[in-house]
């Protein structure tokens, strides 16, 4: 039995039983197993999440970096086989203060959401990472567009593109008939609704945006703004729309991929934002649709040519749950790190 202690740059809730209202990654249920690591019954799992105390909450909420999460961390490190951190936010002080000391066991990999630190080529910046990440045995990440920042820098720790993975089977089309009296959009960090907003100034079709209620939509009659919504309220919103549209910003690091296919699994065709971490999970026209970085001319084209063609919906939207169930699963994901960090470190 290999013992892992898993750093997640979010909180989980412990449950006696299951709340449907929470997303799996931010619980664990008694007697079940969490999120992808259910898949890997050979790994026991413990979590530090990212709750914090006073007043290192406040240093934090400014610098992003958990750091009362991986003190707690490095306090208990010895006590296992292995640490993974979610994001460079949950590892980075864990890493500089073990390359500091010299300290490379237990190995620790990072799921690497935001390409280190945003992928940004900061001389200053680059040198500190260059040298925390010398603890560091591996580096995960979602997104292709990753490799051009870490082969330019870092190209000597080992690392692997691993294709991030939802849960079919919590994400599938519910058992009553849609709605699809309106068109949906989600997210309330990296989207890029101004661009969204002007097209809807000429789309006459109710549009629902979930996630954010600080956009002035006045002038806009058939939009709607929702605020954060619990996960189970969010299917039932995704399953009733018509189609969904996810404008995202354009960052060379994955943006917007779980709620893309999260909206894939419930067989929803979804018109995305042509951006460097979707190009990896959508084929244009065959499993979802693809518009121009802020281009609401080339919006309106795409949604017209939706709302006029109700047969390309459901090709596309079978297509999209077709591929999450073949290629983007979170058990696929789970077997694929396992099998790079066996392949890494030797942890079988």
């Amino acid at each position: 039995m290999i013992k892992v202690l898993f750093l997640p740059n979010w909180e989980v809730y412990y449950l006696e039983k299951d709340d449907l209202s929470i997303p799996t990654p931010n619980k664990i249920v008694k007697g079940k197993g969490y999120w992808f690591f259910k898949y890997l019954p050979e790994w026991k799992v413990d979590i530090i999440d990212n709750t914090s105390l006073f007043p290192l909450n406040l240093i934090e909420r400014n610098t992003k970096i958990q750091i009362f999460q991986q003190i707690r961390a490095l306090l208990k490190e010895n006590k296992y086989d292995l640490i993974i951190s979610h994001s460079y936010l949950s590892g980075f002080i864990f890493s500089v203060i073990r390359s500091l000391v010299n300290i490379k066991f237990p190995p620790h990999f990072i799921i690497d959401i935001g390409c280190l630190n945003g992928g940004v080529e900061n001389k200053l910046q680059i040198n500190i990472l260059k040298f925390a990440i010398k603890s560091v045995s591996g580096l995960i990440y979602h997104s292709k567009v990753n490799e051009n920042f870490y082969s330019k820098y870092f190209y000597n720790i080992p690392r692997k593109y691993i294709t991030f993975g939802i849960d079919p089977e919590f994400f599938r089309p519910l058992e009553y008939s849609p709605s699809q009296d309106y068109i949906l959009s989600i997210g309330y960090a990296k989207r890029d609704y101004i661009t969204l907003l002007k097209s809807w100034e000429k789309i006459n079709y109710p549009l629902k945006i979930v996630g954010t209620t600080a956009l002035d939509v006045q002038s806009l009659k058939n939009v709607k703004l929702i605020p954060k919504v619990p996960i189970n309220v969010l299917k039932e919103l995704i399953h009733n729309a018509l189609f969904i549209v996810l404008p995202i910003v354009d960052v060379p690091y994955s943006v917007g991929q779980m709620t893309l296919l999260q909206c894939m699994a419930m067989e929803k065709t979804v018109i995305v934002t042509r951006v460097p971490g979707i190009l990896d999970y959508v084929k244009d026209n065959v499993n979802g649709i693809f518009v121009k970085y802020r281009s609401y001319k080339d919006l309106i084209e795409k949604v017209e040519y939706l709302l006029s063609n109700p047969e390309e919906i459901r090709r596309i939207g079978i297509n999209a749950r077709y591929s999450i169930l073949e290629n983007y699963t979170e058990e696929k994901m789970a077997k694929d790190i396992y099998r790079f960090v066996k392949e890494t470190c030797g942890i079988n």
